[in-house]
């Protein structure tokens, strides 16, 4: 039921729209949308310390039962409704859901009509400050930075409606496990069906049949006297001669589950499910201690996936998520972390299917002291618990991240998690991350590099520390610096790469002793209620102006937009395998202007896994440069002391002595390289006008004027204003005071292959729905021509179909579907479409109205008219071509905490206050005093984790002043609790006031 929906919203008046439930209401006015669906959409991404949307939002849809489903019982399934839901069918309430990010299901049985059509109703509450759920907006927090990332305003993930007989199996009923004894020649299986009886008790039959895609493997029979209401079936099936479940080979069985009175069938229900065993250390064992799976160690080299998009947080397609699954595995990793809370289900059954190792994850940052908090966190952590105990790639519960749970409750969860999986006593563990006691294991984060302290010690730490739940590094997209890791450098690409590229070395060198580490993280997530850093942290997705949206979580692999950074191609030529995914690329495309003259350079790095790279200044067989031998996970191929003469710089990766990858950059401010132009391919005149057409607008889209290889003039991009003849509208136009073409606008330094008309092409839009071209026309027949590229999938190798698909429109008419640019040409290939439209009402619009994956893109448009006397309509406003740079929110440059004296312990002349820091990065540490004399003096500050590692130190001057303040400043460290140490010199009449936290 996911298509057919009206809606609108109110950021306050609950109450606005009340009878909207009632089948005679009007809602002719309402914005016509499919789920997902969120309305809290780019809010987040305009520079507010609290952009993200808040407030209620209304849904109305109609639907027919079947014929053939008259007389059955009906239930309405929602994946998520973000953050209370109150269901009405036919203006009747149906039910009540709080907390978005679990599926509840409703009995709609008595409320449907069985001839004509039925309304549902759904009204989603998301108001700003919620405090008895366990999933808040970081924004809302009590704290600076104390929660993490957005949550959701609306129906978000898929609703469906299902019909049963009056006795059915429970939604996420079947629980279906293996005893820790499994081997391939035997396992144990014990299933428990929970069996609904809607009617008087009766003896029922309970069948379990284990399949293997069309082979029956067995079956089992069990009759059960079903009482009223809800029923509890146990059962036990020993299965023989077996493919045991594991990355290299996930082998999936069905288990179908039918309920019978008599020959007579009620339900049915098809659960899959993997066989294998699960063994962890503990934390405190001696090396090794690896983490096994079916008894053999395995090293998990994980991700974490935080679920959002600019655009479009939360409310992921199907095809959005395929996206990201297939992402995972480009980058070779074989395990992934929910970030931090739950996930579309979609997910893990990728995860079973691919072989990928799953951490999931409840609860991030978060605990409010309340009876009603509790009571929400335990119902929703029971949902939580039933959607995932069956998948054999779950191997391990995540509680909480970075969060404050009391132990004595988090011990009343673990048993919860244990009641509801059993596989949690010996197999799987429950854990905490970097915070929180009362689970099996608080893993610990590892922030070297980033928050202080030496990524080279990361082998130790890992020996001690056993298992990593992040290590990462701040970056920004086209931000580049020479020399690597420097440890107080700009926060570049290159300086987060040497960091990466160091971690990845150090934790193969001890793989086989430790259960493995969980890098942060794919794709970065929005971030409100932080605070941009002093080196452009959660500021600066991207380094150009138009790029920094935020406040962000700017550590991702991919940007909040979905575009590659230099990580994506070192993870990709460390952990994938040449003879399944060859690959080769410079380092960097985003760094074209690197060099301003020919000469001797060094520090030339490629990523590649083949056996070897011959790099050239130059097209392939031009002025080589040499041949670097693979030198394993972690280590570039690298080039010291070569001549740089030309603008080319080519790279061929060789596997047996074949040439299985290319990849090329082209440098600004050098000489051109002899044979230049056949990096271009073949090329075709795509910009050749048609003769038979009048064409009224040209336009260079995210560019400015541009003079094609005809001679024919292309417009600059404008920004759309009443009383224009033509001009783009995105989302940042809606909000007053931010650039209007903020996070949609991009250009590409790569030779665009296929076309002369590189500068047309390089230029580009990105967005979603919003973004739209209009243009003033005469009614009539038009030629519309479309120009696209590729300008973020597949550089240097990989298979990327279906990372981005998307739809065109023209006047609301779907022209295009699915539209895959890669699949089209590849990595940056023109691509040109031609399609023909009547027009009336005198406007043509160009529109993306469904994006089924990351975000649409365009070149260039040119709109021809049939009619050789059509002109464009003259105009009565003045044209704006040019951006101004983001505006900032004065507070999101500073978070602040203060706390007095009287909240610090004291313990002779040292004062000790614990804090809270919900942001990871640099902090300033300063002390409000009074010194009346008679000297100057000088106190020491140290700030310490709880496990008692000193994270940085300092000394206060403290001057003669009847009130000032002393600070240590950029002490690095990650979100956390901490005891900051003041001691006071023993002399001297000094009176502190407060610690103060920056």
């Amino acid at each position: 039921m996911n298509t057919g929906w009206r809606t609108i919203a109110d950021d306050d008046d609950r109450t606005k729209y009340d009878g909207f439930e009632q089948p005679g209401y009007d809602d002719s006015s309402w914005q016509r949308v499919d789920v997902p669906h969120n309305w809290d959409d780019y809010g987040g991404a305009r520079r507010l310390v609290h952009g993200n949307r808040h407030g209620y939002a209304w849904y109305r849809r109609s639907f027919e039962i079947k014929p053939w489903e008259k007389g059955r019982r009906a239930f309405l399934f929602f994946e998520g409704v973000g953050s209370y839901a109150t269901v009405w069918v036919n203006g009747k309430l149906a039910g009540k859901h709080a907390g978005g990010r679990t599926t509840f299901t409703l009995d709609v049985t008595d409320l449907l009509k069985s001839d004509g059509p039925n309304l549902l109703a759904v009204r989603a509450d998301h108001p700003a400050g919620i405090t008895d759920l366990p999933w808040v907006c970081g924004g809302c927090s009590t704290a600076v930075g104390f929660s993490e990332g957005s949550q959701p305003m609306g129906i978000f993930r898929p609703v469906w409606i299902e019909t049963t007989g009056h006795t059915r199996v429970e939604p996420f009923g079947v629980h279906v496990w293996n005893d820790g004894d499994a081997t391939a020649t035997s396992a144990k299986l014990h299933v428990a069906a929970e069996v609904r009886n809607y009617g008087l008790a009766r003896k029922l039959k309970v069948t379990h049949v284990v399949v293997d895609g069309p082979r029956i493997v067995m079956g089992i029979e069990q009759e059960f006297l079903a009482d009223e209401g809800l029923n509890t079936v146990k059962s036990r099936i020993d299965l023989k001669q077996i493919e045991l479940w594991s990355p290299e080979s996930p082998r999936l069985y069905g288990l179908v589950t039918m309920i019978y009175e008599g020959s007579l069938q009620l339900d049915a229900v098809h659960t899959y499910f993997g066989i294998r065993t699960v063994q962890w250390p503990k934390p405190d064992d001696p090396l090794p201690a690896p983490f096994r799976l079916n008894g053999q160690p395995v090293f998990l080299n994980g991700t974490c996936e935080y679920e959002h998009l600019l655009g479009n947080s939360h409310a992921f397609t199907d095809e959005q998520i395929a996206a990201r699954v297939d992402q995972t595995k480009a980058t070779g990793f074989n395990a992934m972390r929910d970030a931090h809370q739950p996930h579309n289900l979609r997910y893990q059954d990728h995860w079973d299917r691919e072989g990928i190792l799953w951490w999931p994850q409840f609860i991030s940052q978060i605990w409010f002291d309340t009876p009603e908090f509790r009571a929400n966190f335990k119902t929703l952590l029971r949902e939580w618990v039933r959607e995932r105990r069956n998948n054999p790639s779950n191997v391990l519960w995540g509680l909480a991240n970075e969060s404050k749970l009391p132990e004595d409750f988090a011990r009343e969860c673990v048993a919860i998690i244990r009641e509801l999986d059993p596989t949690a006593v010996d197999q799987r563990i429950v854990t905490t991350c970097n915070g929180g006691t009362g689970t099996d294991w608080n893993v610990p984060q590892n922030w070297t590099g980033t928050y202080g302290g030496d990524p080279a010690t990361y082998a130790e730490d890992l020996k001690k520390q056993k298992f990593i739940g992040e290590y990462g590094a701040w970056r920004s997209l086209g931000l580049h610096s020479e020399g690597g890791y420097i440890a107080d450098g700009v926060r570049s690409e290159d300086r987060a790469d040497a960091i990466f590229a160091m971690k990845i070395r150090l934790a193969e060198s001890i793989r086989d002793q430790v259960p493995g580490h969980f890098h942060w993280l794919l794709a970065t997530h929005d971030n409100p209620g932080r605070t941009i850093g002093a080196k452009g942290q959660q500021g600066t997705d991207g380094w150009a102006e138009l790029d920094r949206i935020g406040p962000a979580n700017n550590k991702g692999l991919l940007t909040l937009w979905g575009e590659p950074t230099d990580a994506y191609h070192l993870y990709r030529a460390s952990y994938v395998s040449a003879a399944k995914d060859p690959m080769v690329y410079i380092v960097s495309h985003t760094w074209p202007d690197r060099w301003t003259e020919p000469g001797k350079k060094s520090g030339i790095l490629v990523y590649s896994n083949c056996e070897e790279v011959e790099l050239f200044n130059g097209t392939d067989g031009r002025e080589s440069l040499g041949v670097r031998r693979q030198g394993g996970p972690g280590v570039p191929f690298r080039w010291d002391d070569v001549h740089i003469r030309f603008n080319v710089l080519t790279a061929v990766g060789r596997v047996g002595g074949k040439v299985v990858a290319r990849d090329a950059v082209v440098l600004q401010h050098l000489p051109a390289a002899p044979g230049l132009e056949t990096l271009r391919g073949t090329v075709t005149n795509l910009t050749a006008a048609d003769p038979a057409w009048n064409y009224l607008y040209r336009v260079n889209c995210g560019g400015p004027d541009y003079t094609d290889g005809n001679g024919v003039r292309w417009a600059a991009d404008r920004d759309f204003v009443a009383g224009l003849n033509s001009g783009s509208t995105s989302w940042a136009m809606a909000y007053p005071g931010v650039a209007p073409r903020l996070g949609s606008q991009r250009a590409s330094a790569e030779v665009i292959r296929g076309t002369d008309d590189q500068a047309l092409f390089q230029a580009y839009r990105y967005g979603r729905e919003k973004l739209r071209y209009r243009f003033a026309v005469p009614d009539g027949d038009y030629r519309v021509e479309l120009y696209f590229m590729e300008p973020w999938y597949g550089a240097g190798g990989g298979n990327c179909a279906g990372w981005r698909l998307f739809d065109v429109a023209i006047n609301g008419d779907t022209v295009l579907r699915n539209l895959d640019l890669w699949q089209e040409a590849g990595f940056a290939g023109a691509v040109k479409k031609v399609v023909n439209a009547r027009v009336s009402g005198g406007w043509l619009e160009v529109s993306f109205p469904r994006v089924a994956s990351y975000q649409a893109v365009i070149s260039a448009i040119a709109i021809a008219a049939k009619d050789p006397a059509a002109r464009a309509p003259a105009e009565t406003a003045v044209a704006v071509t040019t951006s101004k740079a983001p505006s900032t929110d004065a507070a999101f440059s500073l978070g602040e905490a203060t706390y007095p004296v009287s909240a610090a312990k004291r313990d002779g002349n040292r004062l000790s206050w614990t804090i809270t820091l919900g942001l990871g990065g640099g902090h300033d540490f300063a002390l409000r005093y009074v010194n009346p004399g008679p000297e100057p003096l000088t106190a020491e500050l140290q700030v310490t984790a709880l496990d008692g590692t000193v994270m940085g130190k300092g000394q206060l001057s403290l001057e003669l002043t009847p009130g000032a303040t002393a600070t240590v400043a950029d002490l690095g460290m990650n979100a956390g609790d901490y005891t900051v140490t003041v001691t006071l010199p023993g002399k001297g009449a000094v009176k502190v006031e407060a610690l103060i936290v920056r």
